[in-house]
C-alpha cells in the first residue's frame, strides 16, 4: 500500500479518514467512554483523531510483532505464548510421531472430525490451517475470485467486489493481508461494542468485517450479541478468537481467580467461553481459532477456521496439498482430546490467578493497568517526571531490552500511540523482576 495521505471530515459521532492511496479506504473513530467501566482519568492511549494531513507508513509498522522483541530475551513479556515450551504430555505425543515424518500427512479428515466433534458442528465447517495467519492470507478470496471458467479464462480477479472493515486496535495481520492484496479497508477505531448502534460506523458497502475477541492488545472481551449486530445480508463477519480459550467472562475480579472457566453465561461445551461465536454460530460468521498461545506450539503453526461450508470451500480453493503437517495435525487432535481440554482448564485457572496478582503488583508500583479478560494486559509504566508519553515509554522499552527484558510496544497498533505497553501475564517472580528493573532504570536516570 505504501504511504497514504489521510484527510478528515466530521460525521455525527465519528471522524472519517479518507485515503487517496490503494488499499486503505478510510479510518473511522467510533469512540465510547464506557469501556468495561474503565477509569478515564487515566492517561489516554492515543485515540486521535490524527491531524488532517497525517502521513501514514502503515504497513511497515504494522508488521512488527512481539517475537522480534522477545528473541534472545531472558524475560519475555512481549509474546503471548503461555509457556516457553509445550506441556510435557504434548511433547511426548509429538515425539511419538517423529517416525511418521517420512510419510505425507494423511490425517486431515480425522483431525477435522475431532475438532468438529469438540465444537458440535459438521466437519465441512472446519478448515485446518498452517497457522491462522495463513487463513488471513486467504481472506481476499472469501467471496470467490481467482477461479477460472470452463473455457480457461478468469471468472473474476481474486478479491473483486470485496470491501473490508477491520476493528482496531487489534491484531494487525488480517488488515495487512487485505491491504497487501489491494482490498479497500476501513479501519474502525473502537474498543467497546456495547452501544446498540455501533455498527453504524461500518460502511454500508463493507461485506467483510474483522473483529478480535478478546481483542489483542486491549484484552476487551465483547459479548457475542454485540458482535452479531454487525451481521447483515451479504456480509461475512470474521471473529478472531485466538485467545478465547483463555478468556474470562469479564475484566479482572476475585470471582475469576477462583473460577477461571465458569460464568453465568456458560456455553453448552464446558471448554467454550460463553462469548465465543462457535456454539450456535450464526450464518455468515467465520471464527478463527489458534492453538499457538495456549499450548505453546508457535513453531508448529496450528489453527483453523469454523464457518459456513460454502465459505470454507471458497477459502480452500487453490491451496496446495498437505498444507498442514503431521505434527501440527497431531497437536490439533491432542488439544481437543479429553487430556488437552482438562490441561487447558487448569492452565487457565493458573493464568487468572497470575493475572490478578500481576495487576495488584503493577498497580502498587504506580503502573496504570487497563482491565483485561485475556492472558495479557495494557499497562502504562510510571514516569517520575510528569505524565508518561510515547517517548518516555519508547525509551523505557529500549532500556529494559538492554537488561534482557522484552515488552511489547503498542505504537504498531492503529489507535494506540505507544504510551502503554502490552504485557503478557507472567508468574509473580517474573513480574517482580520487571518492576524492580523499571525502578532501577528510573533511579539511575535521577542519578
Amino acid at each position: 500500500m505504501g504511504i497514504s495521505t489521510v484527510q478528515a471530515e466530521p460525521i455525527a459521532d465519528a471522524t472519517i479518514y479518507r485515503s487517496g492511496g490503494v488499499g486503505l479506504a478510510e479510518v473511522r473513530h467510533g469512540m465510547s467512554s464506557d469501556w468495561m467501566g474503565c477509569d478515564w482519568d487515566k492517561p489516554r492511549l492515543g485515540w486521535g483523531p490524527w491531524p488532517v494531513g497525517t502521513v501514514f507508513t502503515v504497513n511497515d509498522v504494522m508488521k512488527i510483532h512481539g517475537d522480534q522483541a522477545a528473541r534472545g530475551a531472558d524475560l519475555d513479556f512481549a509474546v503471548n505464548v503461555r509457556h516457553p515450551a509445550p506441556p510435557t504430555w504434548l511433547q511426548e505425543a509429538l515425539a511419538h510421531r517423529l517416525g511418521d515424518l517420512g510419510a505425507y500427512p494423511w490425517e486431515e479428515q480425522e483431525t477435522r472430525e475431532a475438532i468438529a466433534d469438540f465444537h458440535g458442528c459438521d466437519p465441512s465447517e472446519i478448515m485446518l490451517l498452517n497457522g491462522v495467519a495463513e487463513g488471513f492470507s486467504l481472506l481476499p478470496q472469501i467471496f470467490g475470485g481467482g477461479r477460472t471458467t470452463a473455457a480457461g479464462g478468469a471468472a473474476c480477479r481474486r478479491g473483486d467486489g470485496l470491501r473490508a472493515a477491520v476493528l482496531h486496535p487489534s491484531f494487525t495481520e488480517p488488515d495487512l493481508a487485505l491491504t497487501s492484496a489491494n482490498i479497500p479497508v476501513t479501519r474502525v477505531i473502537r474498543w467497546s461494542l456495547t452501544d446498540e448502534d455501533w455498527p453504524g460506523v461500518i460502511p454500508d458497502d463493507a461485506n467483510l468485517v474483522v473483529i478480535g475477541n478478546p481483542t489483542n492488545p486491549t484484552g476487551v472481551l465483547h459479548r457475542r450479541e454485540d458482535i452479531e449486530r454487525a451481521l447483515k445480508p451479504g456480509r461475512i463477519v470474521l471473529v478472531d478468537e485466538a485467545f478465547i480459550d483463555m478468556a474470562t467472562s469479564g475484566p479482572i475480579d476475585d470471582a475469576d481467580a477462583t473460577d477461571g472457566v465458569r460464568s453465568e453465561r456458560q456455553s453448552e461445551n464446558e471448554g467454550e467461553c460463553p462469548e465465543s461465536l462457535v456454539p450456535h454460530r450464526p450464518a455468515g460468521v467465520v471464527v478463527a481459532r489458534s492453538l499457538t498461545k495456549t499450548f505453546s506450539v508457535a513453531g508448529l503453526r496450528c489453527g483453523y477456521f469454523v464457518g459456513d461450508a460454502d465459505v470454507i470451500e471458497r477459502l480452500s480453493h487453490g491451496r496446495p496439498p498437505w498444507a498442514v503437517g503431521t505434527l501440527a495435525l497431531e497437536a490439533m487432535r491432542q488439544a481437543v482430546s479429553s487430556r488437552g481440554i482438562e490441561w487447558s482448564r487448569h492452565d487457565k485457572e493458573e493464568m487468572v490467578r497470575n493475572r490478578v496478582a500481576m495487576v495488584e503488583a503493577l498497580t502498587a508500583a504506580c503502573w496504570n493497568v487497563y482491565p483485561s479478560a485475556a492472558p495479557f494486559m495494557l499497562a502504562i509504566p510510571p514516569e517520575r517526571y510528569g505524565p508518561a508519553s510515547p517517548e518516555s515509554t519508547r525509551r523505557l522499552t529500549q532500556e529494559l531490552a538492554a537488561r534482557g527484558i522484552a515488552v511489547r510496544r503498542t505504537d504498531t497498533f492503529p489507535g494506540l500511540d505507544g504510551t502503554a505497553l502490552r504485557l503478557a501475564v507472567r508468574p509473580p517472580r517474573d513480574v517482580e523482576q520487571l518492576i524492580d528493573a523499571v525502578q532501577h532504570i528510573q533511579s539511575s536516570r535521577r542519578a
